[in-house]
């Protein structure tokens, strides 16, 4: 798979971090299994894809990433192709994913740190959804996609397996379903006010530090009971959100898209919180 405009690497010149003969994994997701290695003296994380029916849908969302440039999105460096597998070079964040830094070893945080984290994923999506950019809709926000860095004070959003720019036929499922807006699984047309969505159910789960409506094991009933109106509960570990918080998020994942903020808007009602709140 060639790509056009993105940096071609030597897969020699990647040196893969090992235990043993294996290499080290960092995760494995629906679309490729990630490594850990270095590049040009940077450690990086290698993303190695798993083979698709359609190359060059994969190629437009390679060409898609690199051109991303920003602060809260993880950046693609380059891409290798080695006995007939594409790997991405992507920038490797130390901290891990939000999903495993909440339901790892027990630490503790404030509500500040997770409103600015809320903050700092609202303006990733603000810049994908930009017409300037594309608009572009990820398709899949949720803790698993979410980086941390080192000292866990910088998010940025991953995994664009399921990025796509939007368009007329936006209309077929994608994404995980607990983080799903009720227009995706039943297969109408949808816009980024999806991401939208997917953005109140993840910073509900990073407040209340469980997964939302974790008691359907099953997809099918979870969807129905989505779609007929049901979010996750602001009583529990939520009883004591912030006011403008809580209609925030509801506002987010409100059952009609068109009633959803846009993700500038939602950017400047967490600045007036901060605002308000007296922390700079």
């Amino acid at each position: 798979m060639t790509t056009s405009n993105v940096l071609e690497v030597n897969y020699e010149d990647i040196k893969f971090n090992k235990k043993g003969e294996s290499k080290v994994i960092l995760g494995n997701g629906s679309y490729g299994r990630v490594f850990l290695a270095r590049w040009r003296d940077r450690q990086t994380a290698v993303k190695e894809l798993y083979p698709t029916k359609n190359p060059s849908a994969s190629k437009r969302e390679i060409n898609q990433l690199y051109r991303i440039r920003h602060k809260n999105i993880v950046k693609l460096y380059g891409v290798s192709e080695y006995n007939s597998k594409t790997y991405l070079l992507l920038e490797f964040m130390e901290g891990g994913s939000m999903h495993d830094f909440l339901y790892g070893p027990r630490e503790s945080y404030q509500y500040p740190t997770a409103r600015d984290w809320a903050n700092q994923i609202a303006k990733g999506l603000a810049y994908l959804h930009d017409p300037s950019v594309g608009p572009i809709i990820h398709r899949d926000i949720k803790p698993h996609n979410i980086l941390l860095s080192k000292e866990r004070l910088i998010v940025k959003i991953g995994d664009f397996g399921n990025a796509k720019p939007l368009d007329n036929a936006m209309t077929c499922e994608s994404g995980t379903v607990m983080y799903m807006a009720p227009e995706v699984y039943d297969s109408r047309n949808y816009t980024e006010k999806c991401d939208v969505y997917s953005f109140g159910i993840t910073v509900w789960e990073m407040l209340a530090m469980q997964q939302p409506l974790n008691w359907y094991k099953k997809n099918f009933p979870l969807q129905l009971s989505v779609s007929r109106g049901e979010r996750p509960s602001f009583g529990g570990p939520m009883k004591n959100c912030p006011k403008s918080m809580k209609e925030l998020i509801e506002s987010c994942w409100d059952q009609k898209p068109s009633n959803r903020p846009s993700m500038k808007s939602v950017i400047k009602e967490l600045n007036d919180m901060i605002d308000s709140s007296g922390e700079h």
